[in-house]
């Protein structure tokens, strides 16, 4: 297997802060502690050199880690006493969404109703991480309560790494932000409606939305339980893979990760007239594919072919797509009543958990919240609506059916084509210019299906768009794999492989040098990004 590994380089310098074409990868990091040039000490000094020096052109940190030198020494103790590694994160900076509980660190939602709401554990997720010696550096910019918006109330809007006038993507913009800028090498973020894979896309780097009930939500502020996941974001696919097994307690994960399996025996399924009948006037705006994005997607299918993946095409006709469209329109509107009417009881749960709050805490309920002088106009509204309807569950029944019917079409795809996955654009979209953004995703989404039915979504960066006077520098694009949640093992091979990383590099060896150079591109290893004119070195 080909490593992206540049440790050689780092060697040469003392100062961790002067580290040249650091990759930002896991085993780096423990490379430079094992050769006793550098410790943990060092290497967190590096990356809040980094926070203070990249943060203000992008924007993605709402809260900072009071005791993350504290806890770098305590694993240099660790490491000094015992030889080894606390465990497969030792030392690896970690960023998490600010929707999700760190003991000590105010959990905002990106509303300043809770900027003091601070919990006195962690969320299951944070404790498996921090066993295996992760270390959080920061709380990350989100979208207020991870509704989807692009701006939070205590920090404002995320600018994006690639060109600071275009938007990070929704929710978990900061998460994605953080990783694609170089602040951490790993970050969480939330996604009930997408808000994991846009900002993979949009900021260029993998990002897995996991099948419902995968990872654990407690300590994790609320939108939508029955769509509600987190996941993880990285800028290498090995790195997303040891993080995703460490948070769903499965070592099958990164086991399966590491064993090689023949290309062809991988069952892409592509809906070749996807794209060009992506234009139809639905939750009342009109989709339309941008032509870039439909370009990297058609390059991408043929670079797999060449690869040796076995791609099924298939096409869907007028009626199926028809069907499919409605469908999904249906499905929209009971996922948004159903969202609505839920909230009270899930967000009571949250805030009524005596062990995370003490009990003069801001807030102990939902209708607390509801009260409180800060809260804005838009989220008061809101807050009324769900305490109306919190006590009707028509419309979530009416959702369960129609998740249960879009579930049964994609399976009949998956088993009529003998399909491992299909893969789709992420977002239909490049980055949109932040003054110039939807209100919803869901207008600008190609991965729709997948989300609303709970379906395991990887995120692939394959390349950027041209060059143009809008996009001096090209945008990032990315692809999604989607598969079912009964295929795990198939899954760790398919989706969470190599093979768009690492083992299509040793691949293409035999394959023209432009193709070569397209890979490499879209690896996103090193590039010069102009920010508010200046020069950032982003690798």
């Amino acid at each position: 297997m080909l490593m992206l590994v540049l440790a050689s380089v780092l060697f040469c310098q003392k100062e961790v802060v002067s580290f040249k074409n650091f990759d930002f990868k896991i085993e780096t990091i423990h490379s430079l502690i094992s050769s006793g040039e550098y410790n943990c000490t060092n290497i967190v000094q590096f990356f809040q050199s980094r926070v203070v020096k990249y943060n203000p052109m992008i924007n993605a940190i709402i809260s900072n880690n009071p005791i993350a030198l504290q806890q770098a020494a305590d694993l240099d103790n660790y490491f000094h006493r015992n030889k080894k590694f606390k465990g497969l994160l030792h030392c690896v900076p970690l960023a998490v969404k600010d929707n999700i509980d760190v003991t000590g660190i105010p959990t905002t939602g990106g509303i300043k109703s809770l900027r003091y709401s601070i919990p006195n554990k962690n969320a299951l997720v944070i404790d498996r991480l921090l066993a295996q010696g992760a270390i959080i550096l920061f709380k990350t910019n989100l979208g207020e309560l991870a509704f989807g918006s692009r701006i939070s109330e205590i920090v404002g809007e995320c600018m994006n790494p690639f060109d600071s006038e275009r938007s990070c993507g929704p929710s978990s913009f900061g998460s994605g932000a953080a990783v694609s800028s170089g602040l951490s090498v790993i970050s969480l973020g939330t996604d009930t409606s997408g808000s994991v894979l846009y900002p993979g896309s949009f900021n260029g780097i993998f990002s897995l939305r996991p099948a419902l009930n995968t990872t654990p939500l407690d300590g994790i502020i609320p939108l939508f339980e029955k769509a509600d996941t987190v996941g993880p974001f990285a800028k290498h696919l090995d790195d997303l893979v040891t993080t995703f097994s460490i948070m769903a307690q499965n070592d099958s994960i990164r086991n399966e990760f590491s064993n090689k399996i023949p290309l062809d025996q991988l069952k892409i399924g592509v809906i070749s007239n996807f794209v060009d009948n992506l234009v139809h006037f639905v939750f009342g705006s009109k989709y339309e594919m941008d032509q870039e994005v439909k370009l990297a997607f058609e390059r991408t299918i043929n670079r797999f072919k060449i690869l040796g993946l076995s791609v099924q095409e298939f096409s869907l006709n007028k009626t199926e797509f028809e069907n499919l469209f409605y469908l999904l329109d249906n499905m929209f509107d009971s996922y948004v009543q159903c969202l609505i009417s839920s909230k009270k009881k899930s967000m009571d749960y949250y805030f009524g958990d005596v062990q995370r709050f003490e009990s003069d805490s801001p807030f102990r309920t939902f209708e607390q919240l509801f009260k409180s002088k800060f809260l804005n106009d838009y989220w008061r509204e809101d807050f009324n609506i769900s305490l109306i309807l919190a006590n009707d569950q028509s419309e979530c029944n009416i959702f369960d059916l129609k998740v249960e019917e879009m579930k049964n079409l994609i399976f009949k795809w998956y088993e009529q084509h003998d399909l491992d996955c299909i893969i789709i654009p992420t977002s239909t979209n490049l980055p949109d210019i932040r003054e110039q953004k939807e209100d919803s995703d869901f207008l600008t989404s190609a991965v729709f299906f997948g989300i609303l039915t709970g379906l395991p979504t990887l995120n692939l960066p394959v390349g950027f768009s041209e060059k143009s006077e809008n996009a001096p520098d090209g945008l990032p694009i990315g692809l999604s794999l989607m598969s079912k949640p009964d295929q795990l093992n198939k899954l760790n091979k398919m989706e969470i492989t190599p093979m768009t990383e690492l083992r299509s590099l040793e691949a293409l060896n035999q394959n023209p040098k432009e193709l070569k150079k397209d890979i490499f591109a879209a690896m996103s290893i090193k590039k010069i990004y102009i920010l508010k004119g200046r020069k950032a070195a982003i690798y």
